[in-house]
């Protein structure tokens, strides 16, 4: 399967270029077929995404991001793996076990 997308002759294209070889890349070592025949196996947890928004209280989608795309800009802020952890097991327990 060739992944597609329309050129903006913007940066964008730069980051649509890397995210099509990282998605490629990720595609030939874990077919979908392999993957669907896991979730048979092992079972998957579906969760209610509305729900989990609709709770009361602070509801969050986010992203945590490391570093720019761009290799020179290098770290956007340093890894605390110690409050990363705490943060995920409120958020995502289970989900993240470093």
């Amino acid at each position: 399967m060739s992944l597609t997308y329309r050129k903006t002759k913007t940066i964008l294209d730069d980051i649509c270029d890397n995210k099509v070889l990282e998605v490629e890349k990720r595609m030939s070592a874990n077919p979908l077929e392999v993957l669907k025949e896991k979730i048979k196996t092992n079972g998957f947890e579906k969760r209610d995404f509305y729900a989990a928004l609709a709770n009361p209280g602070l509801s969050l989608i986010a992203e945590i991001k490391y570093s720019s795309l761009r290799p020179k800009a290098g770290f956007l802020a340093p890894l605390n793996r110690r409050k990363l952890q705490k943060l995920t097991k409120k958020t995502e327990p289970g989900q993240y076990p470093f």
